[in-house]
């Protein structure tokens, strides 16, 4: 059980920093922005590493279910660094069109009432979360793969007084012999 509290402790740590990174994304999102998904997703995260956290607090009472939570709490942070990787490249191109549309406008962009919907917007705010996730999602990877309890003796080990393996005639096993000296 000892093996598994560091491990533990750095999964919940990690749900806690997505939640973080989620709710301070979508505060600083402009209102309008459709910005829930930028809580939802690392709160659904976190939620699910609480979740393996508690599993694998479980390895005492429950094996299975232990083990289950570690190797869980090792791949969520690995799909969502992927998942996230690979959202990052275009939510920063949407972000550098809104800057260099800001950049050449002759005049500043105001808050008057038109049609906006076809105009790029401001979504620095969404590569920095995205970003976040990814660079917390592999540092909590590396850490879990660090911290994840050692596998113990099997206890299924045969005993080494056990009977010795049945020999042929020849003084070796029938497991010893070569592709052309097995009989049918």
């Amino acid at each position: 059980m000892q093996r598994v509290v560091p491990a533990a402790v750095t999964m919940i740590a990690y749900a806690l920093t997505l939640l973080a990174i989620g709710t301070i994304t979508y505060l600083v999102a402009l209102p309008g922005s459709g910005a829930l998904t930028a809580l939802l997703i690392p709160a659904l995260g976190g939620a699910a590493m609480t979740v393996c956290a508690v599993l694998a607090l479980r390895i005492g009472s429950n094996r299975t279910l232990g083990m289950v939570g570690i190797h869980a709490g090792l791949a969520l942070p690995l799909v969502l660094a992927l998942g996230s990787g690979l959202r990052l490249r275009a939510s920063m191109e949407k972000a550098q069109v809104f800057n260099d549309q800001v950049r050449s406008a002759p005049v500043a962009v105001s808050a008057v009432t038109r049609d906006t919907r076809d105009e790029p917007r401001p979504l620095g705010y969404q590569a920095v979360g995205i970003g976040a996730i990814a660079s917390v999602s592999v540092f909590a990877f590396i850490a879990l793969v660090c911290l994840r309890p050692r596998p113990g003796p099997k206890a299924t080990e045969p005993d080494a007084s056990g009977p010795a393996p049945e020999e042929n005639n020849e003084g070796r096993r029938p497991s010893d012999a070569g592709p052309d000296e097995l009989s049918v």
